[in-house]
């Protein structure tokens, strides 16, 4: 198949230790931390204290310049701890499960029925909001812009990045809802693909498909914009990774926010590289 973009320069960086097809469920402490300094220019300010209990979905802090951008928990049980540094500056934000999954649900109407405003304000309240991030500098989107477009790169060719296609594999539904949702808040969707994609991915409606054929960095997203829509003075554009896109669109179906994740533990030193299902704000360990 041919494509739309080429890149005839890049490295492919041959390393062992890929990850093969197969998909399991970690093992996860009970304990999970949030790092205010993973969200670039956020000034946190707490809504809940040390010993209390939280949800799922449960807002633990919000963005000082934009009291709306809440920041949620991806458990529930309970605030154990603050870890404060100089100037009383919160450095983590530890969480106790209790195993319960207790969650906070929304009562979201359907997407056709939303305008771009309903949109923002949901996925500010629920959480969601920091998963679109800003060009240039990749901090969090302004929800007071409108972007010149949102760009999702659905390949990475980056050494033993994992599977796109594999990480969505039965989240088709939900990717092409959260497409639905983006659609609203800007004037195009770009969706990259590499030149031989045949997943759903090549397929999915509401979005302008990009086939691109190089190494990397032809998987990069900045490189991506580059060759379809560079960004000029004064100009912005948002960003959102395919995982992110398909919890946007879970959240919109079952009005809960989901902190699910897929990895991949690669490398020449991993026994058994394979994708591992665990949740944001998981020990590696």
């Amino acid at each position: 198949m041919s494509a739309d973009i080429l890149l005839r320069k890049g490295l492919s960086i041959p390393l062992k230790g890929e990850a093969t097809k197969d998909l399991k469920t970690s093992n996860t402490s009970d304990n999970f931390i949030l790092y205010p300094d993973d969200f670039h220019g956020i000034v946190p300010k707490m809504l809940i204290k040390e010993g209390e209990k939280i949800a799922i979905g449960q807002p633990v802090f919000f963005s000082k310049a934009n009291p709306e951008m809440q920041f949620v928990s991806p458990v529930s049980g309970t605030l154990s701890k603050i870890v404060r540094g100089a100037k009383r500056r919160i450095l983590e934000i530890q969480l106790k499960s209790d195993g319960k999954e207790k969650a906070v649900k929304h009562k979201i109407p359907a997407i056709k029925n939303l305008s771009d405003t309903d949109v923002k304000s949901y996925l500010l309240a629920s959480g969601c909001w920091p998963f679109i991030k800003q060009r240039p500098y990749d901090v969090i989107a302004n929800p007071n812009s409108t972007p010149k477009g949102i760009f999702i790169s659905g390949f990475n060719s980056a050494p033993l990045a994992a599977d796109v296609a594999f990480v969505l594999e039965h989240q088709e539904e939900d990717f092409q809802n959260g497409i639905n949702v983006l659609a609203t808040l800007a004037p195009k969707v770009h969706l990259s693909v590499a030149a031989d994609d045949n997943s759903f991915l090549s397929k999915v409606a509401g979005v302008e498909i990009h086939r691109i054929k190089g190494i990397h960095p032809a998987g990069n997203v900045g490189v991506q914009m580059h060759h379809i829509d560079p960004i000029n003075a004064g100009e912005t554009a948002w960003v959102v990774s395919p995982e992110d896109v398909a919890v946007i669109g879970r959240l919109f179906t079952t009005g809960v926010f989901d902190p699910q994740r897929t990895i991949a533990v690669v490398g020449p030193v991993v026994t058994k590289p394979s994708y591992y299902k665990t949740r944001i704000g998981a020990a590696i360990a």
